[in-house]
């Protein structure tokens, strides 16, 4: 069935979400049942050619009003706007959402802000074995007649979805349990585009010139004390969410670089005083005191804590977005999707095929460069065969050290600062200067990956079985099986031993760790 992905990170082509929070997250227990196993199953019928295009899940293309639609079998387009999507068979859908946009990457999925896609290697018939290579796995992959097609609207950006439809039960268009249409790290987004961050306390972004609810959302940073929001209009948004330190290194883009106590209400991005930033299709990803964002021409614009994003390490805090450079005065260009660390940065560019490039501090090589040498400008990772989102974490071993990982064809590829296991390859080598498969207990990689989230010390990965597999502190040093089969959605995995991963299951129920949280779904 199809799942709805996180996007922390932006696309040229448009975006989907993830998730965050905090609450106790008790690790599990050293007689557990190893994460490798799991149960077999049965199930048919599969998605019709359809794949999650340039960043697995979080992919939709082009800036263009109007509504999306499809070209033919096997290709996808999705509205932006109110983050609705309806789906057809063969894999084909299109969207009624007010500024909906068209495909972009070849024979890729593609979603609107709501971070639903359809049919993205999804359904049950190529389900023969799981990540350990001895049971099949396909029981939770429920298929409709469809085609494998089941996430759909009316086109009034509510939600329904088919997995009320049982096993190949025919398309009965139930409403989906919750409200929630996207996850972006501590933020939620509802059908109605309502962005509500999740603190706690929760509390709704509001556009600071009108007090209503912030509108167009394309994509979303949950940054450290800040947050930023790509939208349709193509602005660059932020707000603060902490009143002793937000944007005292200039997050919130508005030219400044002091303290704001005015919280969770959006302000536009500048490129100089009185000059917002345009054409924005994205933004990055990335619990760090910077902001991204990508422009329709390919560009990646940033700001706030630039000391080793631009600037190699000299101390540099700025409230004005600056485009990155190849050689400092060469923009970076044919960026689809980037994420941030504190002190490092890294971008997915489109291609045949994708590439990721790295810069910044390298302290824990986790530029993939073979060294721990730093680079002011993008350089290119090499070892990933066939990337679809790159996405980095925290780990603060050494201080603002982090792991990164890229989607490489169904695994996934990491590197970086390894010191609480956070790259997954069930190694105590610290670090790990090159891309290298996580894998499972058994030492066999994990493979079927849509999605990979990241928290602070440790990362986790979503499989296309719905299986949420998490690694580094308080699990393991290789792929954990967290035990929940039917995840749609992932937020933000948790960090430091006390928080939680987030997540939503396929009944609509938002979750932070093994407890339901419930949201406001009441008109605001």
């Amino acid at each position: 069935m199809n799942r709805l992905r996180h996007v922390t990170l932006s696309v040229v082509t448009g975006l989907a979400g993830a998730a965050m929070g905090a609450c106790v997250d008790s690790p599990p227990a050293q007689n557990q049942p190893s994460p490798d196993g799991s149960t077999s199953g049965s199930g048919s019928g599969s998605s019709s050619g359809v794949s999650a295009g340039v960043s697995t899940g979080t992919v939709s293309a082009g800036v263009s009003s109007g509504s999306g639609s499809t070209g033919g079998s096997g290709s996808v387009s999705a509205g932006v706007g109110s983050g609705a999507v309806s789906a057809g068979a063969s894999g084909s859908f299109s969207t009624g959402a007010s500024g909906s946009v068209s495909t972009g990457a070849s024979g890729s999925a593609s979603t609107g802000g709501s971070g639903f896609t359809s049919g993205s290697s999804a359904g049950t018939g190529d389900d023969a074995s799981t990540n350990d290579g001895t049971t099949t796995d396909a029981a939770n992959d429920v298929s409709t007649t469809d085609g494998g097609v089941d996430a759909m609207t009316d086109g009034s950006g509510v939600l329904h979805d088919a997995a009320a439809d049982g096993g190949g039960g025919g398309t009965q268009d139930g409403a989906l349990a919750g409200c929630i249409s996207a996850l972006y790290g501590s933020y939620v987004q509802r059908p109605d585009g309502v962005l509500l961050f999740e603190g706690p306390p929760e509390q709704p972004i509001l556009d600071s010139t009108t007090g209503l609810p912030l509108a167009g959302i394309l994509s979303v940073q949950p940054g450290s004390y800040h947050g930023c929001a790509a939208l349709s209009s193509g602005s660059a948004e932020c707000w603060g969410v902490d009143p002793n330190y937000t944007n005292l290194s200039g997050e919130l883009g508005n030219g400044t670089t002091t303290a704001d106590s005015i919280l969770y209400r959006a302000t536009q991005v500048l490129t100089a005083a009185n000059t917002p930033l345009t054409k924005v299709v994205g933004i990055a990803s990335g619990k760090s005191n910077t902001g991204c964002a990508i422009t329709s021409d390919g560009k990646l614009w940033c700001w706030g804590n630039l000391t080793w994003i631009t600037n190699n390490g000299t101390t540099l805090h700025t409230g004005y977005a600056q485009a990155i450079t190849t050689d400092g005065v060469t923009p970076l260009t044919g960026v689809i999707q980037a994420s941030l660390g504190f002190d490092q940065a890294c971008a997915l560019v489109g291609g045949t095929p994708n590439t990721v490039w790295c810069w910044g501090d390298n302290t824990a090589g986790e530029l993939a460069q073979g060294d721990v040498n730093p680079r002011q400008y993008p350089s290119k990772v090499l070892g990933l065969a066939s990337p679809t989102k790159v996405e980095v974490g925290d780990v603060g071993n050494p201080f603002y050290a982090a792991t990164a990982c890229a989607i490489d064809g169904t695994n996934l590829r990491c590197w970086g600062s390894n010191g609480y296991g956070t790259v997954g390859v069930n190694s105590a080598t610290d670090p790990i200067r090159s891309p290298t498969l996580v894998v499972t207990q058994s030492g066999v990689p994990l493979s079927g990956i849509i999605d990979v989230g990241p928290g602070e010390r440790r990362m986790g990965a979503l499989t296309k079985d719905g299986t949420f597999w998490l690694w580094g502190q308080s699990y393991y040093s290789y792929a954990y099986n967290y035990g929940i089969t039917n995840v749609v959605g992932l937020g933000w995995v948790g960090g430091f031993g006390t928080t939680g991963p987030r997540y939503l299951t396929s009944d609509g129920v938002y979750h932070n760790a093994m407890a339901a949280v419930t949201v406001n779904c009441n008109p605001l």
